[in-house]
Parts: structure tokens; sequence; C-alpha cells
């Protein structure tokens, strides 16, 4: 049996976040973790496979960490990732817009503009939502 100390200390973060993690080992849930909280927990085994989540914007990599007596790790947000829902600004002005103009081509370009837009915010969402919380060991 190993214990495992998980830390996710305020002052490292990049990113203002009250948001709870949730804590996986091996596929389970153990354990939720706040700013500046320090849990304990033991661990059966020589390796983990450890992942923390964040509530609906991202999380971490699966990790694979080999325990010793006593491992300590570090849990802390590196990117901020919004859900591209967040890019909903821009459809007030999408409707206004065709709304009020009669002309093909500013459609047609206001259409484009609004789709590569909410492309790149899913692309990017997605292509980081898995770098958005780091694990390091102390």
């Amino acid at each position: 049996m190993s214990t495992l100390l998980i830390k996710r200390p305020k002052d490292k973060e990049k990113y203002y976040d009250e948001s709870n993690f949730k804590i996986y080992i091996n596929g389970e849930l153990v354990e939720k973790l706040g700013q500046n909280d320090t849990k304990e927990i033991t661990v059966e085994g020589s390796n983990i496979e450890i992942k923390a989540k964040s509530k609906g914007f991202g999380g971490s990599a699966k990790a694979t960490i080999e325990l010793e007596e006593k491992t300590e790790l570090e849990i802390v947000r590196t990117k901020n990732l919004y859900n591209p829902m967040v890019v909903g600004f821009l459809f007030p002005f999408l409707v206004i817009t065709l709304r009020f103009t009669e002309t093909c081509w500013v459609k047609i370009l206001v259409y484009t503009i609004a789709i590569l837009v909410v492309g790149w915010a899913v692309y990017y969402y997605f292509k980081n939502k898995d770098k958005a919380i780091s694990i390091t060991k102390v």
C-alpha cells in the first residue's frame, strides 16, 4: 500500500478557477480537489493511471505514475479553456446583418466569417481539452 498526497496550490495556477477538480485513479472517481486543497489517498499497487477533470472546461491527459511509499503530486490548471458556445455573441450580429441586408455577397461573407469563427473555437477547444490541467510528480 502506498500513500498518495495530492495538492492543488493556488499560487501556481496561471488562471483563476474556483471549480473542483475530479481526480480519477485507474478509471474510478476517488476525490474532488478544490483550490489550496491537499488530499491523502491510500493506493494499492506500484503503478496508477491518474486523470483530473474540471467541470466542462477540459482536463488532463492520463498520466501513469510509479508509486513510492509516499508519492506527492501537484495538480494545476495551465490553460483557460472556455466552452466553444462562448462564441454565441456572434449570433445577434449575424441575425441583424442578414435581416437588414439584401446584398448577396454581404450575406455570404457574414455566413463565412461566422462558420470560420465557430469552427475555430470548436477546433481549439477539442484540441486542447486534455491540456488544461497538468499533473506533476514532486
